[in-house]
């Protein structure tokens, strides 16, 4: 555990302390207090030790203005050259202590991008709900007063698809939920190219968002391999009283069912190719920061000065080749000899259109 946590333990056992007056609560005391509430929490083997120097610094921290303004006295005690420690006001504590402007600010900057999240979280009651409460929080005032006088927020971050009512947002909450209780699920679902809509019980594992649309890995009754469905083709969901089915594979958690592949989808009859590429210099320096795939390999020069290397493998699928399509002619495909003639084949048919 990261030392801050440790830090917000000794404020608890400290707050704890200091609300009644005794002289036992010496520095000696209250560092004692504090280790044996880190030990007890500390992850094993983790050597992070309490020390008076410690919570000395904590004291001074907790008393300012940065901190709690706690009312900590330190008093001297009676013929011993060492001071006990209390709070003037035995009903003050942290926990009752109000919020400051930049804590509400960042409560509201948090809640900005929950509410915008792709539209995915918009229809959630409880953010309205806390929205609310936010607004009546205690507040301590320590803003400058340009920030006080600010009438109107600037938009720092713009979201692509803000409505994305028809787009199976609505279905994140309960699809997660699902995930984590291993419940299974009965859904309502049409294809595009039909007009029938199917029902299927499915177990889901994953949610997975590519190309600005969201799908589930999940199996279902009647297949026996795991695939992926388009939240924007659900039309309806309910829980299933079948049993959940656990991830069967490829690989032994469901993320692994994305490794070898671009995109969502993945025919385990397909294997994995090592597709090799030539990038244009211009190119380069923008493949070198956002890979085609985690499996990229540095690059490597070739014959011709301008042109540079690449490796990824992968299972070749629809999302590959629209991926390596999108680069224009600054990237070519070496091979495998299938992929290139595959390439040049969509790459002709395109051609077509503008003759």
């Amino acid at each position: 555990m990261p030392a801050t946590k440790y830090a917000q333990i000794r404020y608890r056992i400290l707050d704890e302390i200091l609300q009644v007056k005794n002289k036992r609560n010496t520095l000696e005391y209250l560092t004692k207090r504090c280790s044996e509430g880190v030990d007890r929490i500390a992850s094993l083997g983790d050597t992070y030790s309490v020390s008076p120097r410690q919570i000395r610094n904590d004291l001074n921290f907790m008393e300012s203005d940065l901190g709690f303004e706690a009312p900590i006295i330190s008093e001297k005690i009676p013929g011993e050259n060492r001071n006990f420690f209390y709070y003037e006001d035995a009903s003050f504590s942290i926990s009752k202590s109000p919020l400051n402007e930049e804590d509400i600010s960042n409560l509201k900057s948090s809640l900005y991008l929950l509410q915008r999240f792709g539209g995915t979280f918009h229809d959630q009651f409880w953010i309205e709900d806390f929205e609310l409460r936010i607004k009546t929080l205690p507040v301590k005032k320590q803003l400058d007063e340009q920030q006080k006088n600010a009438t109107a927020a600037p938009v720092l971050v713009q979201f692509d698809h803000q409505d994305q009512d028809a787009g199976g947002s609505s279905l994140i909450i309960p699809l997660y939920q699902a995930i984590e209780k291993k419940e299974s699920l009965l859904v309502q679902y049409q294809e595009f190219s039909s007009p029938e809509i199917k029902q299927y019980r499915i177990s889901p594992y994953l949610l997975k968002q590519f190309n600005k649309r969201w799908f589930v890995l999940c199996s279902s009754e009647g297949l026996s391999y795991v695939t992926t469905l388009p939240l924007d083709r659900i039309k309806g969901l309910e829980p299933s009283d079948h049993t959940f089915v656990p991830y069967p594979g490829p690989g032994e958690e469901p993320q692994e069912f994305f490794e070898d592949i671009v995109g969502v989808t993945n025919d385990m009859r397909v294997p994995v190719e090592v597709v090799e590429l030539y990038v244009h210099k211009n190119l380069l320096p923008y493949l070198t920061t956002k890979l085609l795939h985690e499996s990229q390999r540095p690059h490597k020069p070739t014959d011709h000065p301008d042109w540079f290397s690449i490796k990824i493998h992968v299972k070749p699928n629809y999302e590959m080749f629209a991926l390596l399509i999108s680069y224009g002619p600054r990237l070519k495909v070496v091979g495998p000899k299938s992929i290139r003639l595959k390439m040049k084949e969509l790459i002709t048919e395109m051609k077509e259109h503008y003759l």
